[in-house]
Order: structure tokens, then C-alpha cells, then sequence
């Protein structure tokens, strides 16, 4: 896995995180584990990664939620390693 990808799978999982950080501590398995897809656009710019969030909340079971992120890279850009998330879906 190059590194650019294993770049947008960490974007996608701070993502994640952040949008389920309300409903307990949340966990996922490591990028370079191929546990995640990862569909890159031929200009190199667009990347849409998916894969199962865990989340643990002290009062239930863990329950794992598939995602799917879209991001934006900007090579020129140097803020978060030139990535913009555009889009978190996560099915309830």
C-alpha cells in the first residue's frame, strides 16, 4: 500500500472518529491491514475510503459500523497532509 493511500485511510478514519466520538471510544484496525478499501480517482485527487469503525461504549456491546469517506487531495496544500474530507457516510 503506497503511502498516499495509507495518508487518506488515516484522514478517513479522524474523520470517523470525530463524527462518532458521541457514542463511545472508537477503534478501527490498522490502514496497512488491507482491511480497508480504498478507490482512488485517475487524476490521483479524489479517494473514497471504506471500512468498519468499532465503537466501545461502557454500557453495550462493541458494534462495528461501516463507513465510507470521501476526500479530496490538493497536492499544493500542506495542511493534513493536503486531503479534504468532503463527505463521512456511516451506516447506523
Amino acid at each position: 500500500m503506497n503511502d498516499m493511500r495509507v495518508m487518506a485511510c488515516v484522514t478517513a478514519q479522524s474523520a470517523v472518529r470525530a463524527r462518532l466520538k458521541d457514542q463511545g471510544q472508537v477503534g478501527f484496525e490498522s490502514c496497512a491491514s488491507n482491511k480497508f478499501g480504498i478507490d482512488l480517482a485517475a487524476d490521483d485527487r479524489d479517494y473514497r475510503v471504506s471500512g468498519y469503525a468499532t465503537v466501545l461504549s461502557p454500557n453495550a456491546r462493541p458494534v462495528d459500523k461501516r463507513f465510507f469517506v470521501t476526500i479530496n487531495h490538493n497536492p499544493g496544500s500542506y495542511a493534513d497532509w493536503g486531503f479534504e474530507v468532503l463527505r463521512v457516510e456511516i451506516d447506523p
